[in-house]
């Protein structure tokens, strides 16, 4: 091995060095994303809806004060990964759920005595005011960054939640439209797995049938052909029947 010293189990570690301004940013705007999709996904799970279906919208508040702007390629990996047609991005938390101050009570209960389990229950009730500085007052009492976090909780009957104040709300409602996408896509890995089982290249070209989902394909015929490099029309290949949703469908294909 070209190592130095015959084996890189034997090689020096690297020294270390800062991270440029460049550098942090794109660290802390990576951070900021997998926050949002595991926020998302977290939304599906409560709502057990399978990251295969698409979903129509999600929104995201992003404080001002992480000071982050999400790019046009940022945001669409983001919607890919989350599988929503549409995100928009806001800087108030508050449109989205309740504003929530929760005090640390090891910190301040040293200071104000008993008085800390009224501050936790007016935090917890939202009835503080956060100042320009950063401090938070609750009650009569002013708080600093260090005994108090701002955190955000969903609005009740609306599908959001939070986390470090950032909060991720989406729209769960399922149309007829979405539901036979969903199913295309369904189609979709059900034809790449059984193209991979045949020994096919990824860039093989097929001839594809699907018969049983006449209104999927009506729908979604190009997105079909195009996710499994497939041309839809009649072909001789063997008959493999699966189950998409609650339907039985013929899938039949051969090489080009």
């Amino acid at each position: 091995v070209p190592e130095d010293h015959g084996s890189i189990h034997l090689t020096d570690w690297p020294e270390t060095r800062e991270l440029s301004a460049e550098e942090q940013m794109l660290l802390q705007k990576t951070r900021l994303q997998r926050t949002i999709v595991s926020l998302g996904l977290s939304l599906r799970g409560e709502q057990k809806v399978k990251i295969r279906q698409p979903l129509a919208s999600a929104t995201v508040a992003i404080p001002p004060a992480k000071g982050i702007t999400l790019s046009q390629e940022d945001q669409k990996l983001i919607r890919s990964e989350l599988n929503v047609k549409a995100l928009s991005i806001t800087q108030d938390p508050g449109a989205l759920a309740e504003a929530v101050a929760q005090v640390d009570a090891r910190k301040v209960g040293p200071r104000v005595g008993g008085r800390v389990q009224e501050l936790i229950q007016a935090g917890k009730s939202g009835d503080f005011t956060v100042n320009d500085d950063g401090t938070v007052v609750i009650l009569d009492e002013t708080l600093t960054a260090d005994e108090v976090e701002i955190v955000y909780r969903g609005k009740e009957g609306q599908n959001a939640a939070a986390d470090k104040g950032v909060v991720v709300s989406m729209d769960t409602n399922i149309t007829d439209d979405l539901v036979r996408e969903g199913y295309a896509r369904d189609i979709i890995r059900t034809v790449q797995r059984l193209r991979k089982e045949s020994g096919l290249e990824f860039t093989d070209r097929i001839a594809l049938s699907v018969d049983g989902a006449d209104d999927i394909l009506a729908a979604h015929k190009e997105l079909i052909e195009q996710e499994t490099t497939s041309s839809i029309g009649e072909n001789t290949g063997e008959a493999h029947d699966v189950e998409i949703g609650d339907m039985k469908v013929t899938v039949k294909f051969t090489k080009q």
